[in-house]
């Protein structure tokens, strides 16, 4: 209803420095739009607001040629699990099964695609069936569409004993969802990005993809406001970067013309063998010179073991 003010929390994101942003769908399923009565306006809602995002983004890069930006589809955890019961004296009730969220994820991807965005996110995760029913249901809804885009996942913790909400430690999390062609995985929430780290440490040592984490600016007092100011966080964000334990950045830019076209690749150094490509499918044929003028064809074609990292790459169609 305020496209203005999301339209101007994600420019002072990019203006910021950021090269995605998610759009603003992070509760935009049936199961949780449920409670408001309004299931029917899903596919509207993310219609609109894919859409925004894609349109934020490419008046930025028009107006900053040397910067090439992402949209990410915000696709939040529902408000119910698939895999705990509600009521403590019936333990096998479930306020929701895989089939209920594995729909009301298809629909709300289907309308992300159609939107424009260039990734898919699945974030706050708390649940691993819930977000299994999401990432097969992504992969059903991409193959029906012919699209290739890729998928992020996030992942938070509900205490610092380090496991999710049903239970799982980081390890068996990565076990539960590794049959997925995942871009890249990651924390976000929990707590802040002090006692985050050694969870992120331990994500980067064992995934096998691109790690991510956007971190709560601590946790919140007696008052529910935070006291951490963005000079404390950046203190603690600081070993995140120099340590290697976020990857994922740009390292080689190149620009092609394609049919009078120009084209801008970045190359990604580390991660898993998915190609992050916006535009991909109206430039195929760019791959194949690419791969051959980044000398690591047979690599990127190749299949992967887990703990194996090699390169990605982004292309981007610039105007």
């Amino acid at each position: 209803t305020r496209p203005d003010v999301i339209k101007s929390i994600h420019r002072q994101y990019l203006d910021a420095g950021a090269d995605i942003f998610a759009t603003n769908t992070f509760n935009a399923n049936a199961i949780s739009m449920e409670d408001y009565a309004m299931q029917e306006y899903v596919r509207e809602i993310n219609l609109a607001a894919g859409k925004l995002g894609r349109e934020v983004a490419d008046e930025f890069m028009a107006e900053h040629p040397d910067r090439t930006v992402f949209v990410a589809g915000s696709i939040g955890p529902t408000n119910k699990t698939a895999s705990m019961s509600p009521d403590v004296s019936n333990p096998a009730y479930r306020a929701v099964t895989y089939k209920d969220v594995y729909k009301a994820y298809k629909e709300q991807v289907e309308a992300l695609i159609d939107s424009g965005v260039d990734l898919i996110l699945f974030e706050t995760t708390f649940d691993t069936l819930n977000v299994k029913a999401g990432l097969e249901a992504a992969e059903t809804a991409l193959k029906e569409k012919g699209k290739d885009l890729p998928i992020m996942l996030s992942l938070t913790l509900s205490a610092q004993g380090g496991r999710t909400l049903s239970g799982q430690t980081l390890g068996a999390f990565l076990a539960s969802v590794q049959h997925i062609n995942l871009v890249s995985i990651g924390l976000n929430c929990s707590f802040g990005a002090a006692d985050m780290k050694p969870y992120l440490a331990e994500l980067a040592k064992h995934a096998p993809y691109f790690i991510s984490a956007y971190p709560n600016a601590g946790l919140p007092n007696s008052f529910g406001s935070y006291d951490e100011t963005p000079e404390k966080m950046a203190v603690h964000v600081k070993p995140f970067i120099e340590e290697n334990d976020l990857n994922i950045k740009m390292k080689k830019v190149f620009e092609f013309l394609d049919g009078g076209n120009k084209v801008k690749i970045a190359v990604m150094t580390r991660g898993s063998k998915k190609v992050l490509a916006r535009g991909k499918d109206a430039v195929p044929e760019l791959f194949a010179r690419i791969l051959e003028m980044i000398g690591d064809r047979g690599n990127l074609e190749s299949k992967s073991k887990p703990d194996e990292r090699t390169k990605s790459i982004i292309v981007a169609p610039t105007k």
